[in-house]
Order: C-alpha cells, then sequence, then structure tokens
C-alpha cells in the first residue's frame, strides 16, 4: 500500500518464493512455518528432502525440526541453512559435502553422514545417541565422537 509516496508494508510476515513454498510442502509430514523475528522455518514433524538434486535448502534456513531431518541423495557440499536443532535423525548421507559446517548442533536421534569428501570432521554438536559413518575419515570422526561423549 503507498501512502503519500511511501510504500507501507502490510505484512510482518516474510515472503517465500512459490518454489520454496511447494518444497516445504512437498518436504514437510507435519506442518511448517517461518519465525517472524529470525525468518528461519520451524518443522513440527519430519522433513525428507531425499533425492530432489539439491545443492543448497533453496534460500531457506532452519531452525528446529521436531522430528527426523533427512536431506539424503543430493549435491549438498554445505548443510549450511540447515537445521539448527533435530529431535530425531539427522541424515545427509550420500552428499559430496566438504565440511559439516551447518549440521545441527543438537541432535536427538542419529546422525547419519558419508565422510568421503569431507575436508574437515571439525564439529560441535550436543544430544546425539550415535554417529554411524562411512568413508576414509569415518573411523577418526566416531573416535572423537566418542571422546567427545566420554565414552572411548
Amino acid at each position: 500500500m503507498k501512502i503519500f509516496g511511501f510504500t507501507i508494508w502490510e505484512s510482518s510476515k516474510p515472503s517465500l518464493t512459490p518454489e520454496q513454498k511447494i518444497f516445504l510442502n512437498t518436504s514437510t509430514q507435519g506442518s511448517w512455518e517461518i519465525d517472524t523475528k529470525t525468518r528461519r522455518v520451524l518443522i513440527e514433524g519430519n522433513f525428507v528432502c531425499d533425492k530432489q538434486n539439491l545443492d543448497s535448502f533453496m534460500g531457506l534456513e532452519f531452525d528446529v525440526v521436531t522430528g527426523n531431518f533427512s536431506c539424503a541423495h543430493n549435491q549438498l557440499v554445505s548443510l549450511i541453512g540447515g537445521p539448527r536443532k533435530v529431535g530425531g535423525n539427522f541424515d545427509c548421507t550420500a552428499n559430496p559435502l566438504l565440511s559439516l559446517e551447518g549440521a545441527p548442533l543438537e541432535i536427538g536421534g542419529t546422525l547419519w553422514c558419508d565422510v568421503f569428501g569431507l575436508k574437515s570432521v571439525e564439529w560441535n554438536a550436543a544430544g546425539f545417541q550415535e554417529a554411524k559413518t562411512r568413508g576414509p575419515l569415518a573411523n577418526h570422526m566416531i573416535e572423537s565422537f566418542l571422546n567427545w561423549k566420554g565414552r572411548a
């Protein structure tokens, strides 16, 4: 709306592209909303965007996913934009990841990750139950994980 030549925003809700809405609607098993303060996506339930040839999360940034989050079998080299917290499992297998930057800081279940292309396995996560990894750095990653959890 224009008043005296100035544009007034009629809604404080963040706008999404039609493609982003389709992505959220087809990948969410439950419900989603956008936090109007942080502009991050909140998922009540699971989010599964497997096998979509994604190289990013379509410009979205996730905050909390109460269930599982799976972005397996895509073309992601980074997890930036992924959820900060996942209540269930987090699966990023079969992606050409270069680092775990952007991976959740808290995972309630299991981390599933291929580490074939990772240049760095440094990651500061908390809360997940176990790590399932494949690749040349897998043993180092699991050993670091167990040391961090105090189990080694």
